[in-house]
């Protein structure tokens, strides 16, 4: 339904980590500037680019075609995201875990900024 199927596995391992706070972890990070040699973009900026695009827009087109994206989720088997793993040869530890779940990574990662100062 127009993901790849990388995306798509890679989901499942990716949003379990939410609940677990991995993601607050050693952000905000210089890796755009330190990659592409630039400032990143900020929130607001990012989200009006997106707002404001056509895919957003309100207009008979696009309420016919997420209709129609909806209407496929019931009707398109689910991908078998365990077959595509071992036919791309992606590593199977023996005794998984979740970064937020490891002691080891989480001794080497620094605790979040407190980045919301509540009394200010």
């Amino acid at each position: 339904l127009g993901v790849d199927l990388f995306f798509e596995s890679s989901l499942r391992h990716y949003l379990p980590e939410y609940p677990l706070g991995t993601w607050e972890f050693g952000g905000p990070t210089t890796h755009v500037r330190d990659v592409a040699g630039v400032e990143p973009e900020d929130f607001l900026t990012i989200a009006r680019r997106y707002a404001t695009g056509a895919e957003t827009r309100r207009t008979a087109s696009n309420l016919i075609r997420q209709i129609s994206q909806f209407l496929l989720t019931g009707l398109v088997p689910m991908h078998r995201l365990d077959r595509f793993d071992r036919q791309q040869q992606h590593p199977q530890p023996a005794h998984p875990l979740l970064s937020g779940q490891s002691a080891v990574w989480r001794s080497e990662h620094t605790a979040p900024a407190d980045s919301f100062d509540v009394s200010a």
